[in-house]
């Protein structure tokens, strides 16, 4: 989880650890702020033409920092495609609508 926009050089330095590893499959960047999630694409996009971008997830959650809010309805960006998350993990509509459909925050 990305609370803080980080310098343009450390965050490619992340990318680049992360993209070069074997031990890690996939990349989940969650953000709750739209301006550090917009930040992060920016980066991956201008500085990642060598990366592997089927390996990195990046999901805005604007509701965060609520109590309830839907987490499967979430925007993420995977590759060069917008999706949800529940389209990811393939989970049904009907899923999120018998218990799948909130998570409790903070």
């Amino acid at each position: 989880m990305e609370l803080s926009i980080k310098s343009k050089r450390r965050i490619v330095e992340i990318f680049n650890f992360y993209n070069e590893s074997q031990y890690f499959n996939n990349v989940l960047y969650v953000f709750g702020l739209p301006q550090v999630y917009e930040t992060y694409l920016r980066v991956f996009r201008e500085s990642g033409s060598h990366f592997n971008k089927e390996k990195f997830l990046f999901i805005i959650l604007p509701e965060l920092y609520r109590r309830y809010f839907n987490v499967f309805e979430s925007e993420v960006t995977h590759g060069d495609k917008k999706t949800t998350l529940g389209n990811i993990f393939n989970i049904s509509k009907s899923e999120k609508e018998s218990g799948w459909n909130g998570i409790e925050g903070e």
